[in-house]
């Protein structure tokens, strides 16, 4: 009797194992699903990208350049101001800098945007039936358009001080499509996270306003002089990495390994970590919305 009883909560418990692996089975299946529906729909996203751009400079003169303007004026004023600061002459700190914080703001671009692709969304959301990832891509996007109105200062940048071009510069190539791929998982993470939790939104950005004055976009490497301590800190730095492997190559130097390795791993470790969230908390996200 007692073997029969054991044996039935054997069975039992054997039956809710299976299934809780159905169940998450489903989870991984619709979540992988929804990544890559949201990828197939390039033109959905690249056209809600353009739009973006479209409907905040609509009956402006210059449209859309006026960021490209507006960086260029601030390029200026920043490049005069902080090569005198650091004794730098200006042939080789505009570049240095200009380099720098352009891929800091596309950067900080995604990681400010990804914050709200859901938020935002939410009227659009409940009336069409969308994968949730196709406003990650969305948002990576439309700052790639960004970054290439803002590629022609630097253009500009490099003819008038004659940075040296190579072969390292395609290494920009491969750099993007890793930082894109961080974007999407970022995105969806701080959307997730923000969806649920409306002040992180503001933390985020605070700590991108802190971040950028402990990386080197205003001051180079050389300034930490030897103090080991102090470049400890900066390898652990990972915005750091992702600006050093689109900014190495425009100026014509090969990026670090270890900044390859980092940034690799990092896309890599958060690309699952965030697929895992995404899975769990997918259903979720209409109710916090």
């Amino acid at each position: 009797m007692i073997n029969f009883k054991n044996f039935l909560i054997e069975k039992s418990n054997n039956q809710i194992d299976c299934e809780e692996k159905n169940i998450q089975y489903e989870l991984f299946t619709e979540a992988a699903k929804d990544i890559s529906e949201g990828f197939e729909k390039k033109g959905l996203w690249w056209f809600m990208a353009f739009s973006d751009i479209r409907r905040r400079y609509r009956r402006t003169i210059l449209g859309p350049f006026w960021t490209t303007l507006s960086l260029s004026i601030f390029l200026g004023f920043a490049s005069v101001l902080f090569s005198k600061l650091w004794k730098m002459d200006i042939s080789n700190y505009m570049p240095f800098f200009a380099s720098g914080f352009i891929s800091w703001t596309f950067i900080s671009g995604i990681i400010t945007d990804g914050c709200s692709i859901f938020v935002m969304a939410d009227g659009l959301l409940k009336q069409i039936s969308l994968p949730y990832s196709t406003f990650a891509w969305h948002s990576v996007a439309r700052n790639l358009l960004l970054l290439g109105h803002h590629s022609i200062v630097y253009l500009i940048i490099m003819i008038a001080f004659t940075v040296p071009v190579n072969f390292t510069l395609f290494l920009v190539l491969p750099a993007l499509i890793l930082i894109c791929l961080t974007g999407v998982w970022v995105s969806i993470l701080l959307g997730l996270m923000c969806a649920r939790y409306r002040d992180l939104q503001q933390v985020v950005a605070s700590l991108l306003q802190i971040s950028i004055f402990v990386t080197p976009i205003f001051w180079p490497v050389a300034q930490l002089g030897t103090s080991k301590k102090a470049l400890f800190i900066l390898n652990f730095n990972i915005l750091y990495h992702y600006v050093s492997i689109i900014r190495m190559p425009l100026l014509g130097q090969s990026p670090n390994i270890k900044s390859w390795f980092i940034v690799s791993g990092v896309t890599l470790v958060g690309a699952i970590g965030t697929f895992i969230v995404f899975a769990y908390k997918r259903k979720k996200l209409g109710f916090w919305l």
